[in-house]
């Protein structure tokens, strides 16, 4: 019986162990976009900020793609090419 069980435990925390590597694996980029402002170095300073309170906070990688306008943003989040768009207060 004690045999079972402790076979029983270690193949459970073998394929626990398993899917724990294979979501490693399969980390996802957290790709991300803000509409462009008239002052680019601070947007890029702010996007920077974010981006590094994101990969502490979730543990995955975030990149920050710069976007030329508004459509490019929508059309981005649209496509699944961003998973993140920041529009600002009117939208």
């Amino acid at each position: 019986m004690k045999t079972t069980l402790f076979a029983s435990l270690a193949l459970a925390l073998t394929a626990s162990l398993s899917a724990q590597e294979e979501a490693t694996a399969t980390k996802k980029v957290l790709r991300m976009t803000f509409i462009p402002d008239q002052n680019i170095q601070a947007l890029e300073k702010v996007a920077a900020k974010i981006s590094a309170y994101l990969k502490d906070a979730t543990g995955m990688e975030v990149k920050y793609e710069k976007a030329s306008d508004y459509t490019a943003c929508v059309n981005g989040l649209a496509a699944n090419k961003l998973d993140l768009v920041w529009f600002g207060g009117v939208t």
